[in-house]
């Protein structure tokens, strides 16, 4: 995958999460409280209607109980039974008419004796029938209790459903003489108002238990208009709220099924007195639209964002990307050995510092191969210059004895010319003798033989060796220190050191040795008094082979820069006077 692609879904990601995160706890938390707002209001219209219908109840109760309690009406109905008078019924007749007067919602009353002949009735019409004929009711007024019984009467107003209360009559000694049916217009109760507050799909629903104990509606319902006294609910649905209504179980449903199988919030009600269940529901979908909503935005939202983010990632990751790419093919070429590569510094700071480092690197590479190049040609080369030194050195060796036998023998008989001719001999076979030991010294990378030393001893031991014009002072230290040193190996820096600043002088000058202590450290600074180190030259002055004088190997100072780096000391040269300066630590 390449890296641009990387960074845009990394800038999705990064975008997303947040994002995601807000919006799905912002719409879990808008979800409960939707539903609690539901369930309140559900709750609110619950209270309302159940208010309101055992209201209704109980007012009809009282007036049934106050009507069968009068005392005119229970000696009319004795004597009725009795003697089966007119006077009587007259009487009974002007009671319930007047009784019906003050009830704009009672629709009939009637009087029966105890075999439930209708004696006496608001509807004259059905006096000497039976009340199960009439009334339609299978029900019998065969104790002190009072029913509430539902009809549906089609005579009526139309298909309208009434509430009829039914009570026994006593006479003052207590025997049964007869019974009271008193019928209202339900309508006020179970249909006003009744979709008030509740949205397009909300409705509450009234049920009783038929006769197989199955849910029977007895109220219309909103999408089935004609189902009162009709439509029924089986028992063994328990996952409807009006079956569980009926099972007088007061509790809030968050995901219960109606009568259209539609999934609904629904909150159940029981009324004791009458046996009924009530049912007060809207519909999930409608509830939570407002979720729906929010979800549309929310997604509108997330697709903005990811629109933004893919922009953006672009545009930022873009001039990120194409600089990681020019890195990886600049890091390829490098490996490849192409060290001239060079990033441009361009792009954020760290991509500047990155392609910065790497062109450093590059660099490095490039002067550690040069090196490694070098030190494998000096390998070859030292190698090769060991094995000529070496066979020099031994009839060099041979070479020196013989004049010096030569020189003691015939000392006598040498002229001024002979002699000036032996010492020139003698001086080329001591340059041809320090520079093959330049070439070892170098070569030969021998370890230390650390000893004590006096530091003054090894300077005037280096200084006799050495061969200086009559003109050239050598100034030895005043001061003296005792170190730890391989004393062949610094006595061969000394030598070179002076032998160089010699050179430097030609035949007359002066060369200063100073001593001192520093730091921990014994410092040494050897000054001449020659020209000096041209300025282009003192960069290469510790190169191998670097020499600008024509018998010179260009070993001398390198070989005297490592034994002193042996020793863990420092060497180093500046102009102005000449002054080449030793750091040797002290123990």
């Amino acid at each position: 995958m390449k890296i641009g692609i990387k960074l845009i879904i990394l800038f999705l990601i990064v975008a997303l999460i947040p994002i995601l995160t807000l919006s799905v706890i912002h719409y879990q938390n808008t979800e409960k409280q939707i539903i609690d707002q539901t369930f309140q209001r559900l709750n609110t219209s619950a209270i309302l209607i159940e208010s309101q219908i055992q209201s209704e109840i109980e007012n009809h109760l009282l007036a049934l109980d106050m009507f069968s309690t009068r005392v005119l009406l229970r000696t009319s109905l004795e004597s009725h039974n009795n003697f089966e008078n007119q006077k009587d019924a007259d009487i009974m007749n002007l009671i319930i008419d007047d009784a019906l007067l003050p009830n704009s919602n009672l629709d009939a009353i009637y009087i029966t004796n105890n075999e439930n002949k209708i004696v006496s009735s608001t509807e004259r019409a059905v006096i000497g029938k039976n009340l199960i004929d009439v009334t339609l009711s299978e029900e019998s007024i065969d104790s002190k209790k009072i029913h509430l019984i539902l009809k549906h009467r089609e005579y009526h107003k139309g298909p309208t459903v009434h509430v009829q209360l039914l009570s026994q009559l006593f006479s003052e000694s207590g025997e049964k003489i007869g019974g009271v049916v008193m019928e209202f217009d339900a309508s006020d109760v179970l249909l006003g108002n009744k979709n008030t507050g509740l949205g397009k799909t909300g409705e509450y629903v009234l049920a009783k238990k038929d006769r197989n104990g199955d849910a029977l509606f007895i109220t219309p319902l909103r999408f089935e208009p004609d189902a009162a006294l009709k439509k029924t609910m089986s028992k063994d649905r328990t996952d409807m709220p009006i079956v569980q209504a009926l099972l007088k179980n007061e509790q809030t449903f968050d995901n219960a099924i109606d009568y259209r199988e539609k999934p609904v919030f629904a909150i159940t009600r029981y009324f004791e007195d009458v046996d009924w269940g009530l049912v007060v529901k809207i519909d999930r979908d409608e509830a939570l639209l407002p979720i729906e909503n929010l979800r549309n935005i929310t997604y509108f939202a997330i697709a903005i964002t990811v629109i933004f983010a893919i922009i953006a990632s672009v545009l930022f990751s873009k001039p990120i990307s194409d600089s990681i790419l020019r890195i990886r093919n600049a890091a390829r070429s490098i490996s490849k050995g192409n060290f001239s590569e060079e990033l441009p510094s361009t792009g954020s700071d760290e991509i500047k510092d990155l392609s910065k480092d790497i062109n450093e690197m590059a660099k490095e590479l490039d002067n550690q191969r040069k090196s490694l190049i070098k030190s494998e040609r000096m390998s070859a080369i030292g190698q090769t210059a060991a094995r000529i030194a070496h066979d020099i050195k031994n009839p060099l060796t041979a070479l020196n004895l013989s004049i010096e036998l030569f020189m003691k023998k015939h000392k006598d008989e040498f002229d001024e010319k002979d002699q000036k001719q032996l010492k020139i001999i003698t001086q080329s076979l001591f340059r041809i003798n320090r520079q093959v030991n330049d070439v070892l010294d170098f070569v030969r990378n021998k370890p230390l033989t650390v000893t004590e030393n006096k530091l003054n001893d090894l300077i005037k031991n280096s200084v006799n060796i050495i061969q200086k014009p009559e003109g050239i002072t050598i100034d030895i230290p005043r001061n003296d220190f005792t170190i730890k040193c391989d004393s062949v190996k610094m006595e061969s820096v000394f030598m070179n050191l002076l032998t160089n600043a010699i050179q430097s002088i030609g035949n007359k000058g002066k060369i200063t040795i100073n001593s001192f202590e520093k730091n921990n450290n014994i410092v040494l600074e050897f000054i001449d008094s020659g020209p000096g180190i041209p300025e282009d030259i003192m960069p290469h002055i510790f190169d191998p082979l670097f020499t600008t004088k024509f018998e010179g190997t260009g070993l001398g100072l390198v070989s005297c820069k490592n034994i002193i780096e042996q020793h863990k000391g420092t060497i180093s040269i500046k102009n102005n006077p000449t002054t080449v300066t030793i750091q040797i630590p002290k123990s």
